[in-house]
C-alpha cells in the first residue's frame, strides 16, 4: 500500500471514497453518461454529489421559507400564479 501511495499521489485535500453494491446497469449507464459529457466517471459522481450536497433538503427549504415574512396577496394564490405566466407567455 505505501508503494502504490508513493506511486500514485492524491490531490491535497481529497479522499478515496468506496461504494460497494451499485448494480452493474447502474454503473454502465453512469459510464455512458460521463462519456457524453467527456468526463470520467469519477468527476461525473463527484459533480453529482456537488451538486445535491449544495441544495437544501426539503426540510431546511421549508424552515427557510417559514422564517421569512408572510406576504398577504388580494387575490388566489392561483390566480396570481396565472395571471404571471400570462404575462410571460401570452400565447396561454
Amino acid at each position: 500500500m505505501r508503494f502504490a501511495c508513493y506511486c500514485c499521489p492524491m490531490k491535497q485535500g481529497t479522499t478515496v471514497l468506496q461504494v460497494r453494491g451499485i448494480p452493474v446497469s447502474l454503473r454502465d449507464r453512469l459510464r455512458r453518461k460521463a462519456k457524453r459529457q467527456n468526463r470520467s466517471m469519477s468527476q461525473y459522481v463527484i459533480d453529482l454529489i456537488a451538486a445535491d450536497v449544495r441544495s437544501p433538503t426539503l426540510d431546511e427549504w421549508l424552515a427557510e421559507v417559514r422564517s421569512g415574512p408572510r406576504t398577504h396577496l388580494d387575490i388566489p394564490a392561483a390566480q396570481a400564479l396565472h395571471e404571471a405566466r400570462a404575462e410571460e407567455s401570452p400565447d396561454r
